[in-house]
């Protein structure tokens, strides 16, 4: 499943804007969560993580949100 990220829209900015932080932070947030997801044990994490860093070896914090925005946009659709 590969993410499609619309033109001229910068989710990491809309992100920051509605939390009222600023776009670095937003990217260690989840760069952070990458990082311990990783390190999960939980089988089911890291299912769904070892087919994400297939598509995205070198994920952006872009390609995480929009990634697991599909699933669940799929989930709900379901």
């Amino acid at each position: 499943m590969r993410c499609r990220i619309p033109e001229n829209q910068n989710s990491l900015q809309l992100i920051a804007e509605k939390n009222h932080v600023s776009v670095e932070e937003v990217r260690r947030e989840i760069d952070e969560a990458i990082a311990q997801a990783r390190q999960s044990s939980d089988p089911a994490v890291q299912s769904v993580w070892t087919e994400f860093l297939r598509e995205y070896p070198q994920a952006t914090a872009e390609q995480v949100i929009y990634y697991f925005a599909d699933l669940l946009k799929v989930d709900a659709e379901v």
